[in-house]
């Protein structure tokens, strides 16, 4: 998901139990280099890297659709369900856990949030 604040920061979801937050990418060099190989890359381009990582359980099981983070409104917070009924809220810039949102109402795993 795009930031909503318009900076160009994506947050994604990933299978290896991680949330990262890449800032937008500047290739350096002649930005001729391709990918010729899987894995391999010639001149002129460089690997990107997120400048955030956050570990969350994000394995949902067989009957559980996958978890999707989402930005808080201001853009300064990442929102994501947790298998203990739980919206965490996660602050975006060092990853730490903000609030654990809970309910005795809340009946099912909250895998997606509108």
């Amino acid at each position: 998901a795009w930031a909503p604040d318009g900076t160009g920061r994506l947050l994604t979801t990933c299978y290896d139990d991680t949330l990262r937050i890449w800032e937008r990418l500047h290739i350096q060099g002649d930005g001729a280099g391709a990918s010729t190989e899987r894995g391999k890359r010639s001149a002129g381009t460089r690997e990107a890297a997120p400048a955030l990582q956050i570990r969350h359980n994000c394995n949902t099981g067989r009957w559980i659709v996958p978890f999707r983070a989402i930005w808080a409104p201001a853009a300064d917070g990442v929102i994501v369900g947790s298998m203990q009924r739980q919206m965490h809220l996660l602050d975006a810039g060092t990853g730490k856990l903000v609030k654990a949102y809970e309910s005795e109402l809340m009946t099912a795993i909250p895998a997606r949030n509108a």
